[in-house]
């Protein structure tokens, strides 16, 4: 079973490929120099359906311009109202599907600034924009010729070095390939037609508009080098009819063009049957990713897999290599910290997270998680400090405020403690562990009442969890009323049959009922 995902890119790639069919259809069907009408509502109905599955078909009027020029070789001033007939084919027939275009590009751009998606100049220049584009361009023709070493993410540096190796060869085969273009534009136009094509499509992807930490997707390629396809299909059919005999009977070099054409199908097909495994589930494919493109997000996946799975070694050795390649990360820092914590290696989790702290000053979580591992350690004042710094920042965290009031509370702190608890309540108010400790702390300060009342409703939230029922059994055991304590105590241990504390206070709550022990005072 493999994850399914970008199903996008492959619906908006099949409407464009109906659009450009269909407006293909409108020409051969055309009154004059006039397209078909029909089969032209019928080409904008279907662009309309590539931009709604995926705003990257944008470019695809910019396309069917390449396409007027050739093969319809429509844009020539030799027709018979020479310039008019160029001008109705740009402002008439292009200028509804420009619209469209450009309506799409101002909800896309909308939808980026909402979510905070784009990079600004001041951390992507412009210069660095130019050279991913030029990577981008080479990347996606090198990994169309040779799919090999595919990943699910290819991570822009935190640095980038514009004259890097990748970069310098990057620019060299971009304008080679230019070079050739311009020299053979004559003898084969064709090919100078698909390179603009190319550049065209893959141009809101390329890098100059730059979003997310991506230095390249392979998804970004599907639309572009389709364009590269159709050249490859067009030279195939060209030498197939070249090779034929005199009648039209197979010869030697047909042959060849056959089976050099089913050799590279089955090529394809065997390394899209590799490709396929990679994506069996998150391990497999991050594993991959960390060892075909080495990234930071690799390495931050695969060290969440095996921190989930109680894996502490693997998971640290995944987040120390996050923050060796990203080391201006602050989730990396706090990743990494939790991993050492959880190890018991608390001095180094206090180093990680004060890192964490540091890249992060407006993040409440490295202080609270400094709090976390201050209190393993019994530092419960400085814990207190990390958790005010915490509530501070970020006022409406419960959970930092449930932790200062306990606290507070160890500290003999009651009544400091019920406020920040009553905050964290009131934040969250369908948290069981908030409601028990509430009530805990409301007990020391002899609140019974109030203390089963927020007891009760802890076990009410989460009447699996055996603690609490265990702590709202004592509090049933302290107001006199054993035969409810006693079935407390039962379903806290049939919870948690290995709870040592429940099956003590289960066999006392039993001796005070037969005993008929009065109520405590």
């Amino acid at each position: 079973m493999a994850w399914v995902t970008e199903r996008r890119d492959v619906l908006s790639g099949l409407f464009c490929l109906l659009t450009v069919l269909a407006y293909l259809r409108a020409w051969d069907t055309r009154a004059g120099d006039r397209l078909g009408g029909k089969w032209y509502l019928a080409s904008l109905g279907l662009f309309v359906c590539a931009l709604l599955s995926k705003s990257m078909a944008i470019t695809l009027p910019a396309v069917l311009v390449l396409l007027d020029f050739y093969p319809l070789r429509r844009l020539r001033l030799s027709f018979p109202d020479g310039l008019g007939a160029i001008a109705r084919n740009l402002l008439v027939e292009k200028s509804p599907f420009g619209v469209l275009s450009l309506a799409c590009v101002g909800l896309t751009l909308a939808a980026a600034r909402d979510n905070d998606a784009m990079s600004s100049l001041s951390d992507v220049s412009l210069l660095d924009r130019l050279s991913l584009s030029v990577h981008s361009v080479a990347f996606y023709l090198w990994k169309t010729v040779a799919p090999v070493n595919l990943a699910i993410m290819y991570e822009l540096p935190e640095k980038l070095d514009r004259t890097a190796w990748p970069f310098v060869v990057a620019w060299m085969v971009v304008l080679t390939i230019t070079a050739v273009c311009l020299v053979l534009r004559h003898r084969l136009i064709a090919l100078a037609v698909v390179w603009l094509a190319y550049l065209v499509m893959l141009a809101p992807v390329s890098g100059l508009v730059q979003a997310g930490r991506q230095m390249a997707a392979d998804r970004y390629s599907y639309l572009p080098c389709l364009s590269w396809s159709v050249l490859c299909a067009a030279g195939f059919s060209w030498a197939w009819r070249r090779t034929a005999g005199p009648h039209g009977e197979p010869t030697r070099t047909r042959s060849l063009v056959m089976w050099t054409g089913v050799l590279i199908v089955l090529g394809l097909a065997a390394l899209t049957w590799k490709q396929v495994g990679v994506w069996h589930d998150t391990e497999t494919l991050w594993a991959h990713a960390a060892v075909a493109a080495p990234s930071g997000r690799a390495h931050e996946n695969l060290g969440e897999v095996f921190q989930d799975r109680g894996q502490l070694a693997e998971a640290g050795s995944h987040f120390e290599s996050l923050v060796r390649i990203r080391p201006r990360y602050g989730p990396g820092h706090l990743y990494l910290g939790a991993v050492r914590a959880q190890q018991g290696r608390t001095d180094e989790a206090m180093k990680e997270y004060a890192e964490a702290a540091r890249l992060m000053p407006t993040s409440a979580v490295p202080h609270y998680n400094m709090g976390l591992a201050l209190m393993a350690q019994n530092r419960t004042a400085e814990a207190i400090e990390q958790y005010r710094e915490a509530v501070k920042l970020v006022p409406n965290y419960p959970n930092a405020h449930n932790n200062l009031g306990m606290a507070l509370a160890g500290q003999g702190r009651l009544d400091e403690g019920v406020q920040h608890l009553r905050e964290a309540l009131k934040l969250d108010p369908e948290s069981a562990g908030i409601h028990s400790n509430l009530g805990l702390v409301l007990a020391r300060q002899g609140r019974a009442s109030e203390a089963l009342q927020h007891l009760g409703k802890a076990v009410e939230l989460d009447p699996g969890n055996a603690g609490i029922r265990n702590n709202l059994g004592v509090m049933l055991v302290h107001v006199g009323h054993y035969d409810d304590a006693v079935a407390q105590f039962r379903e806290a241990l049939a919870s948690d049959p290995n709870l040592r504390e429940a099956q003590v206070n289960l066999d006392d709550a039993m001796a005070r009922s037969r005993q008929g022990t009065p109520k405590p005072r």
